[in-house]
């Protein structure tokens, strides 16, 4: 939620972000167990203060996010007789949520919450040193947004690991015997497709047990033994060792058909 403080108007109007239309929807549900959050209570408490609506779903008493139109055009709210210290209030309250919310302008500017279960919301996790320590230091200082940093991953991810899979290929084809590469290839794919079930279930074990930033961790582990692997093989050396695999499997058939089939 943003609240931006209108000079002219003397006074905040809120919106909910439209980037977060598609996965920020406030729970549709009324029956929460345990310590479970209860989002539509919180909601219904500080409905004065926020952009929503009744819910679409007449069979239950539940309110949703009034987003507006599209990005350009959100629902805006004007807060009429508000006072700042109901602001304060609730963002108080967004502590204990999965939403954030800060103000532009007017008296509270600059003030913001991030609530607990916020997915930038960083301290509790194993390895949350490492976003954090990258927050601080890099995206902050350079003004990188969440976007352009994922764009970033994706273009650096794409090179390297595209290029692997042929770079891979390539060499392996250079160290294997031809006389014996269909062999050597079908324990290429098997190995392939044991990667393919191992990564996967060792980022759903880590991710279960700690979170997601150790499952990711644990992918890059594997990723770095085998960069340390591959820089210990010797290509020069497997290439002599096919070379002497092939020659001898030639030499090998020559002599089980005999002098016979030099003659033909």
């Amino acid at each position: 939620m943003l609240y931006e403080w209108n000079e002219g108007e003397e006074r905040y109007t809120v919106y909910v972000s439209w980037s977060t239309h598609e996965n920020k929807q406030l729970a549709q549900k009324v029956d929460y167990e345990g310590e479970e959050f209860d989002e539509q209570a919180w909601a219904k408490q500080w409905s004065y203060l926020l952009p929503t609506k009744n819910s679409e779903n007449q069979k239950l008493d539940t309110l949703e996010w009034a987003w507006g139109e599209n990005e350009s055009s959100p629902n805006k709210v004007p807060l009429d007789e508000v006072a700042n210290d109901n602001i304060s209030s609730f963002l108080a309250s967004v502590d204990d949520t999965r939403f954030s919310a800060s103000v532009d302008g007017g008296g509270l500017d600059g003030t913001a919450s991030v609530g607990v279960d916020h997915p930038t919301n960083l301290g509790d996790g194993s390895l949350d040193f490492i976003p954090i320590w990258a927050r601080s230091n890099i995206w902050e200082p350079l003004g990188l947004t969440v976007f352009l940093q994922f764009m970033i991953l994706g273009c650096l991810m794409g090179t390297l690991l595209g290029g692997s899979q042929g770079l891979a290929r390539s060499i392996f084809g250079q160290i294997v015997p031809k006389t014996r590469s269909t062999e050597f290839f079908g324990f290429f794919g098997f190995f392939n497709k044991v990667a393919a079930f191992m990564g996967p279930t060792l980022y759903f074990f880590m991710a279960v047990v700690y979170d997601s930033r150790v499952g990711i961790f644990s992918i890059s582990m594997l990723l770095l033994i085998g960069a340390g692997l591959l820089y210990m093989v010797d290509i020069e050396a497997g290439r002599a060792d096919a070379r002497a695999e092939d020659e001898r499997l030639g030499k090998k058939l020559l002599d089980s058909q005999g002098p016979d089939s030099l003659v033909e």
